[in-house]
């Protein structure tokens, strides 16, 4: 923004950051893989279901905070 004098950057950026999480959430998923299981799983003990359907929230979250941006 400062380089460019450009304010739209500002505007833009958590957009770009909520759908770019939405993306890496929902392409752990689509692989077969829970990707916040990976982060979170030493600090909570959930089956794989639970794991699935809690990445489908935040990805769908994340998803949801883009658009409403």
């Amino acid at each position: 923004t400062l380089l460019l004098d450009d304010p739209r950057f500002i505007k833009m950026k958590p957009t770009m950051i909520y759908a770019l999480f939405a993306a890496i959430l929902f392409g752990g998923l689509a692989t077969g893989r829970s990707l916040l299981k990976l982060v979170f799983e030493s600090a909570f003990q959930v089956t794989e279901t639970g794991w699935r359907i809690l990445t489908v929230r935040w990805a769908c979250f994340f998803a949801f905070l883009a658009v409403l941006n």
